[in-house]
């Protein structure tokens, strides 16, 4: 943000964003902004820093360290959803399910499904993730390290293409 030269009123200030196609910023050798893409579509806080969601990855700014660490969707593919969970971050995408253990980890997302991810839900200590089969649709459940808990086949057509699936808890 920079303060405009031009003033509307007497007593008003004024604002602009600059956008730039920038995607990393460094400083010495240390990467201190990571985006994904040129697209922000989400930012999220958590204790282990800022995580910026675009149409083709994640980028974390880590809390405490000034450094930043990105990751791009396999395959050129289109991340879809996400959630981070006491630090982790778990990514929906047609390349499947990934999860980022702890924003400090330098080996990136570890692929849990190689199945198209539609959606993610954490609720009650159990990550749910839509995932399209051959069949429709399933429902599956992971532990928070990763581990498959349960999976569920829902008997529904999925159109082609399938614009957007969202997974929410009614109570909230």
């Amino acid at each position: 943000l920079r303060t405009n030269l031009s003033m509307l009123t007497a007593e008003g200030t004024m604002s602009e964003l600059v956008q730039l196609p920038l995607e990393v910023l460094e400083v010495g050798d240390v990467d201190v902004l990571a985006l994904p893409d040129s697209e922000v579509r989400d930012l999220l806080w958590s204790d282990d820093g800022l995580w910026v969601f675009g149409e083709t990855g994640v980028g974390v700014m880590v809390r405490g360290t000034g450094s930043a660490l990105r990751w791009t969707v396999p395959d050129g593919k289109v991340l879809v959803d996400h959630a981070v969970v006491n630090g982790t971050a778990w990514l929906a995408s047609d390349a499947g399910l990934h999860r980022w253990d702890r924003a400090g980890s330098d080996d990136g997302p570890r692929e849990v499904l190689d199945r198209p991810s539609l959606s993610v839900l954490h609720l009650n200590g159990t990550l749910w993730s839509l995932i399209e089969t051959s069949d429709g649709v399933a429902l599956d459940g992971f532990s928070p390290d990763g581990a498959p808990r349960s999976s569920h086949v829902l008997p529904m057509a999925v159109p082609d293409p399938l614009l957007k699936a969202t997974l929410f808890d009614e109570n909230g």
